[in-house]
Parts: C-alpha cells; sequence; structure tokens
C-alpha cells in the first residue's frame, strides 16, 4: 500500500466481523453486508467512483461490488482472490 500511496489515495477499510472492528451478533455476516458497508464508506467519503484492489477474501467482495455496482468502479485488481462462490450463481 506504501507504494500505491505514492500516486493515489488509499483506503484500506476493516471490514465489520474481521480484524479490529466490533463482532456484532445482530448483523448477518454476509457478501451483502461487506458490499454494502464498502458502498456506505464511499458515501460518506464522497467518493463517486473509484478503482479497487481485492486480495484473498476481499477479492470475492470485489467482484459482487463490481457485479453489483459497476457504475462505481473504474478498474479492478485481484491478488490471491478467492473467485467466485455460490453467491454469484
Amino acid at each position: 500500500m506504501p507504494e500505491i500511496a505514492k500516486k493515489f489515495r488509499v483506503i484500506a477499510p476493516d471490514m465489520v466481523g474481521f480484524g479490529y472492528t466490533n463482532k456484532p451478533k445482530n448483523i448477518v455476516y454476509n457478501i451483502d453486508t461487506w458490499v454494502k458497508q464498502i458502498i456506505d464508506l464511499m458515501d460518506a467519503l464522497k467518493i463517486k467512483k473509484t478503482n479497487l484492489v481485492g486480495n484473498s477474501f476481499g477479492g470475492a467482495i470485489a467482484i459482487a461490488l463490481v457485479i453489483k455496482h459497476p457504475n462505481r468502479f473504474n478498474k479492478m485488481a485481484l491478488m490471491g482472490s478467492i473467485g467466485c462462490f455460490s453467491y454469484f450463481n
């Protein structure tokens, strides 16, 4: 990220239920939740359209974002992505 940040604004959100976020019991942890979290973050930061990088499980979230909101993203790069799963069928 530091190298990319030399040329681009980099935002690396901690997704709900992962990392240092809270793990509320009243949330359904699924791809729709994480897609909404990213779109809500983009809206809060007034980001209308951006590039997207998805690593590992983040790759599946990136794919879902581009499928559900294609007008919000210019380019997508996947690294070690888990790919598609039954959600996309």
